[in-house]
Parts: structure tokens; sequence; C-alpha cells
């Protein structure tokens, strides 16, 4: 789709790209001899220069969206490089480079924050339909040691884990969540230069000390087969993608949820989307960012939306799209809802909780794929929430387990086509409940768009349900809730 010159790879001169992306989709995924018909993920790292995202649609994340409904396709979209210099106001570059570790870090989070509008996400990340990725600076193992050359400075302590200085931040359309996820971008180390009293700073290619090893074009003259140092959020959807493909193929596996069945493309794409957020996690650098913004005199949902536009729903850990975390399990389901109607979902909850007071947290994700209709304001049709449900039908704030919301706030999760409500212990306090108790989890779909979503129109969805306890509890939850799904299924 792009061609390569003596500097970076661009689109074709004579077409629209819309057009060339159209086009290598219908290839691949429509006729009478599609290239992939099998494939349920496109790796879409390729971003519009200069197309930062300014509240309007770009014509490619329409594109994506439509196709990601009418195909069943998850598009794995880089949120973008900003190769634009970051300026630090007030300092110069001795006085920066004499800083400590943590002073630099903060001063660059202040930057990115202050600059932010200019700093948006490339076209097409804030696409609805699409899972957006951004790269958090650290190199995941793969960098070599080594002192860096002279004139690049870090500017986070290697232990953190921090938005890299080039990812491009959020919020994407109608103020979801973007990016979704952030993944590891190889480690961002900058070049330092002074300009009328101010510091600007340009991140340095990257290096064998920092950088992640990927493929390369041949260049001119060169041999083939080349390899390159890189990083950026291409590198961090990549590794997103590969990290999709292997819970794909734990879903399928010998002790998996779908061990041996074929599962269509569409849920295949939803499956890996919910798992691919719901593994996410935010560090201790988000964690403590409304804390401090607050203290300012800064109101919570500022500080909160300040972090989802930098980390999203955090971190992917690879390991939790693939299996459960220790000492608690991991569900998944698939299906279909139309407007105005619900589906539910029953998790046994283990008898081993009931009147003991421990740590514990919740989590449910949802991800589906909603029409769209570029004719509306309210472009995003469909709405999907999860809500706790008891006998009187009333929605249960505490999820039977006496625990509260935790970040990010609902009303932010409830504008995409991702819906992640995560809860938590609000005090050790030990819920009381029977032999047979389940948390009926209601999965309930409504018209965003004000009359645009028809009644016939079926919305296919995934859903991911994680119940986790202290590590250092002596329960087996996982155990409890497979024995009593076993039963049921007997019956």
């Amino acid at each position: 789709m792009l061609v390569d010159n003596d500097r970076a790879a661009v689109s074709p001169e004579n077409r629209l790209f819309v057009d060339v992306i159209h086009t290598a989709l219908v290839r691949a995924f429509e006729g009478q001899t599609p290239l992939a018909p099998d494939a349920f993920v496109v790796n879409l790292s390729i971003g519009i220069v200069n197309g930062h995202f300014n509240g309007r649609l770009s014509a490619l994340a329409r594109l994506l969206d439509w196709w990601a409904y009418r195909a069943g396709v998850l598009f794995v979209v880089s949120a973008g490089n900003v190769d634009s210099l970051l300026t630090i106001p007030g300092i110069n570059a001795t006085a920066f480079e004499d800083s400590v570790i943590e002073a630099r870090q903060a001063l660059v989070s202040e930057a990115r924050l202050a600059q932010r509008h200019s700093r948006t996400l490339l076209a097409p990340a804030e696409a609805m339909n699409v899972l957006t990725v951004g790269a958090a600076s650290i190199t995941g193992g793969t960098g070599r040691a080594g002192a860096l050359p002279t004139g690049v400075l870090p500017v986070h302590d290697q232990a953190a884990m921090v938005p890299a200085v080039s990812s491009a931040a959020g919020p994407g359309a109608y103020r979801a969540i973007k990016p979704d996820v952030l993944a590891v971008g190889g480690r961002h180390d900058v070049r330092i230069s002074s300009a009328g009293g101010d510091l600007n700073l340009r991140v340095a290619s990257a290096l064998p000390t920092s950088g992640l090893l990927v493929a390369a074009p041949t260049q001119a003259g060169g041999a083939t087969g080349l390899r390159a140092w890189a990083c950026g959020t291409s590198c961090a959807a990549a590794m997103t993608t590969r990290s999709i493909l292997h819970a794909a193929a734990a879903l399928t596996g010998p002790d998996g949820a779908y061990n041996g069945q074929e599962i269509p493309r569409r849920d295949m794409a939803l499956l890996t989307r919910a798992l691919t957020v719901h593994s996410a996690r935010w560090p201790e650098s988000a964690r403590t960012h409304p804390s401090s913004q607050m203290a300012s005199g800064r109101h919570f949902e500022h500080a909160d939306a300040e972090v989802l536009s930098a980390y999203g729903y955090g971190l992917v850990s690879d390991d939790l799209m693939s299996e459960g975390p220790p000492k608690g399990t991991t569900l998944v389901g698939l299906g279909t809802v139309r407007k105005d109607g619900a589906r539910v979902f029953e998790l046994p909850l283990p008898q081993s909780l009931s009147n003991d007071r421990v740590h514990r947290s919740f989590l449910v994700t949802l991800a589906w794929f909603s029409p769209v209709d570029i004719s509306r304001a309210r472009y995003r049709l469909a709405q999907l929430e999860a809500v706790a449900a008891d006998d009187s039908d009333e929605p249960d704030t505490e999820w039977r387990l006496k625990m509260k919301g935790d970040a990010p706030s609902s009303n932010a999760i409830a504008k995409g086509t991702v819906w992640s409500r995560r809860l938590k212990h609000a005090r050790v306090l030990a819920p009381t409940f029977g032999a047979d108790a389940i948390i009926p989890i209601r999965v309930q779909c409504s018209d965003s768009s004000g009359g645009g979503l028809s009644p016939d129109d079926d919305i296919r969805f995934a859903i991911a349900v994680t119940l986790q306890l202290a590590i250092d509890t002596r329960y087996d939850i996982q155990a409890e809730i497979e024995n009593r799904l076993r039963i049921r299924q007997a019956q």
C-alpha cells in the first residue's frame, strides 16, 4: 500500500489513499477468490502525515469503521508518532541535563500535557471500531546493555512505565477513550537543544540500547533482508497484533475456552479485542496522576481524562490475554443483542468468598462493532453496557461482592465500542451469599444516535469477566467456578 523512497514509505501519488486501502480490503475479504478469507485481524501501522485529529472524523477512519462492522475484522491501528519538537519552557539544556531523572520525567509529562492539542492522534487512529495502540517507552527486554551516545539523554527511569514522548494522545472521536491501550514501543531517549530560553526535545533515532529489532526495507545499493532498530507506535501495534494471535491460539488450544472449535472471523475479532483491553492495566505512574492533579485543585474527571488520553486502559499484558490471573479466573463469552434488548450471563460465585474478608477485584469488558451513520451527528449507533441485576431487576452497584467502581469513570467508558468496568473492594467487607449464588451480568443495548439504530440490527459482542483475589489467599476460585459450570452443563 506504500511506496518506499529514499527517506520513508509514502502512499502512491496518483491515487487517493482511502481508495488504496478500500481496494486492498476488497481483494482480501470479498469476491470469488479472496486473498485472506480467514484473516480476522489487520495491522495498520500507517498514519496520515499532519493528519492530526481535530474533532472531525477522517475519511480513512470512517472507512475502517464501516469495514469492521461489515466484515467483522479487527483493525489494530497505531496512534501515530508526533515528530515535532516538544518544548519545555523556562529551562536550558544544562539545567535539564543536571536534573535528576524524576525531575526530567515530570517536566516532560507537563510539557506533553500543555501541548496536547498539537500532539493529537494521527488519522485513522480516531476511528470508533478499531483498536488504537499507543507506545509505552519500554524495551520489553529486547534492548542491549550499554551507554547512550553523547548528546542523547533518558527522560525517565528505566523501571518506569510511561507513554513515549512521541506517542500521539487522545481522546478519539466523540471523546471516546483513545488510545485503547499501550504496548511496548522501545525506550524513547531524546536529543536536546536550547532556543530563546526554552528547551526543545526531539526523540533520538532508535539505538541497540533502547530500540526494538525490526525488519527493514532494502536501502539503495544495500543487501537484502536488512533489519534495523526502531521505536514508536508502529512497533507497539505490531507487538499487540502478535499478542492477539497468541490469544487466538490459546482460545482454541487444548486448555482454551473454545478447545478445537472453529470460531468465525467476527467472533474471533471481538474476543481478541475484548481480551486486549481486558488485559490492560494502569501502571503506578497513571494511578498517582489524578490524585496529584486533584491536590492542585483540578476536578477528578478532568484529571482522569488526562490519564486516559495518554494511557488508555493501560499497558497490554500478553499473559493475561491468554490465561487467567494468579489467584483468579477469566471467563469469556459471545452473544447477540438488538436495540432495547439484553442478554444475561450468570457468573457462579465461589462459596469460599462468602462471609470472608478478602481483597478482591472484578473486571467486565465488552467489545462490539457498531454500525455507523456519517449523516448523523451521533455517528455511533449502538451502545452496549453491562450491569449486575438482582432479583428485583435493579442494578446492583456493588456486584454482590461489596465493591466500588475503579478508574476510569463510568462516563468515560460509555463513549466508544469497548466498555470495560473495573471494580475493587471499597473496604474489605465480607459479602454473604448461598452455595448456589450467581452474579447475573446483563448486557444491554441502546440506540446512542437518537433513532438511527434499527430494531432488526443484530449487534454481536464478546464479553470477558475476571474475578481475582489477593495473591496470598488460600482459595482456588478458578476450580470452584469451573466445577459449578461443569455441574450446570451436566444438568
